[in-house]
């Protein structure tokens, strides 16, 4: 973390629309958010007109960070974040939950980038498909009939218990799946075309 801190104080990217972090390595290092070095990054550079594209790709980040972090960035359109299994002794990181999904889901007063068009989740499976289908449903009825609001959900194998992965049964996510205007896919997770 304090190497990638130290990158992040020594960098100013103007215009930036993109940004795209990879981490998490065999041998059980983790990619940690340096929160308070990304956020003067984020200001510094103006990233709340500009970035569009976030990728925390196993990289740890608690709820509350990512949270303050997605509230510096009013015009992102897309947001890829993951939880990690636990590799050695290197624990877990649970990330998506059902209340981050919870935080992530529009409110009548106030949501959080409220631009976003695709969340794709790399996930150990720690949030309930009723909490999806809300976060997934009052995303699509944001964006408005226009365009189509796409959801991945990319399970970790061997960690989800879920076999077969599969959308939760909901009326209304139904109806908007048949119309277009809400695309989910849950899958496996492959490293091969998903990195």
């Amino acid at each position: 973390m304090a190497v990638l801190g130290e990158l992040f104080g020594a960098l100013t990217l103007p215009a930036l629309e993109r940004l795209n972090l990879f981490g998490g390595s065999p041998s059980g290092h983790s990619l940690h958010w340096p929160h308070s070095e990304g956020s003067a990054l984020l200001l510094r550079s103006g990233s709340q007109t500009t970035l569009q594209t976030l990728v925390l790709h196993d990289v740890v980040i608690s709820e509350c960070d990512l949270l303050e972090c997605l509230a510096q960035l009013p015009s992102l359109t897309y947001l890829f974040i993951s939880d990690q299994a636990a590799v050695g002794n290197t624990p877990a990181h649970h990330l998506i939950t059902d209340s981050l999904l919870q935080r992530l889901t529009p409110q009548p007063a106030f949501s959080l980038v409220p631009d976003l068009a695709i969340a794709d989740f790399k996930t150990l499976a720690r949030f309930s498909d009723e909490m999806l289908v809300e976060f997934a449903t009052q995303r699509c009825l944001l964006i408005g009939e226009e365009s189509a609001f796409e959801c991945a959900v990319l399970w970790i194998p061997g960690s989800t218990g879920k076999a077969n992965p599969r959308a939760p049964d909901s009326e209304l996510l139904g109806e908007l799946m048949d119309s277009g205007r809400i695309i989910l896919t849950e899958r496996m997770y492959d490293p091969e075309i998903d990195t």
